[in-house]
């Protein structure tokens, strides 16, 4: 027996969107994007929370739905080298998902000089034990 709430259509609906703005999903067919909706975990990261660090084993990539996050690398001195800021609609992580490696030597955190209101980002995890 399945039993639904009333309003995770919507939820599915709109989650459903968010991810066929990124490239890498918008030719699934509509029952691939039907099983990934129901697969990607949504995610809060306050500003300045780390998401992932370099060198750690590949959970999945992730894919932001809100706010933005920053990926930068560290040197062994301990100075970051912004490489990217990324925003909604954006998928972060793919390689390491397709090639079975670590994360690069890079992390990411949403960033915490962003001038926006908002205080956190909104991320769908999507892990690599995921199938279509």
């Amino acid at each position: 027996m399945r039993i639904e709430c009333p309003f995770m259509g919507d939820v599915r609906a709109e989650r459903a969107a968010s991810l066929k703005q990124v490239p890498l999903f918008s030719g699934l067919s509509d029952t691939e994007m039907e099983s990934l909706v129901a697969r990607a975990v949504p995610r809060q990261f306050r500003q300045g929370e780390v998401i992932f660090a370099g060198g750690d084993p590949c959970q999945g990539l992730y894919v932001i739905e809100s706010g933005a996050v920053r990926i930068f690398k560290t040197s062994a001195g301990g100075r970051e080298q912004v490489l990217t800021v990324e925003g909604p609609g954006s998928s972060i992580a793919e390689l390491p998902v397709f090639d079975g490696g670590t994360y690069p030597a890079s992390q990411l955190r949403t960033p915490d000089y962003c001038s926006s209101a908002r205080k956190t980002s909104k991320v769908f995890a999507c892990s690599t034990q995921t199938s279509l």
